[in-house]
């Protein structure tokens, strides 16, 4: 029995998993709460990746109620999220989102549309970025074996800008 463990443990390793058993949701806490306590982050900064580990990240990187091991997480996986992101708000869960939302209830109509249904490239290029730094610190941390970089896809959506006033205006 000692001798196939052994093997299972050299079989893990080979593979490119640690032999930590750490789940995606526990190690961006960290990560998380390190980054504050390191006092790198704004308050802008550490809203929006709050924000968006909640609405997205710890979303997709779950499967049955659980968050994924950092084992189970490879550049195929990862890089699934831009694509899973892209098509967000047509999803099921999405649409819902976009018809309901509690805090319009007493006004004419309770969708938003504060939300872009496609998101702009720079809003991916922001998500790659921050997963980026999250799975370099997990390869860093010896949580994961092997570091794979994501790389945003461009949509050929133009990211536009407010209208601004002229200076005749």
């Amino acid at each position: 029995m000692q001798k196939k463990s052994t093997y299972i443990l050299h079989s893990a390793i080979r593979l490119g998993h640690t032999l930590d058993e750490y789940k995606f949701a526990q190690h961006w806490n960290e990560w998380f709460k390190r980054k504050i306590k390191e006092g790198i982050c704004t308050e802008s900064r550490k809203k929006w990746h709050y924000n968006y580990f909640n609405r997205y990240f710890s979303e997709y990187f779950t499967r049955n109620n659980k968050s994924l091991l950092l084992n189970d997480i490879n550049g195929s996986v990862a890089n699934g999220y831009l694509q899973w992101r892209i098509n967000y708000w047509d999803s099921e869960k999405g649409k819902a989102l976009i018809k309901y939302n509690p805090k319009r209830r007493n006004f004419k109509t309770t969708s938003t549309s504060n939300t872009s249904k496609l998101p702009s490239n720079k809003t991916l290029k922001m998500e790659q970025s921050a997963l980026n730094q999250i799975f370099y610190d997990a390869f860093g941390n010896g949580r994961i074996q092997q570091v794979f970089k994501l790389k945003a896809p461009s949509l050929g959506n133009s990211d536009s800008q407010r209208a601004s006033f002229t200076e005749e205006e």
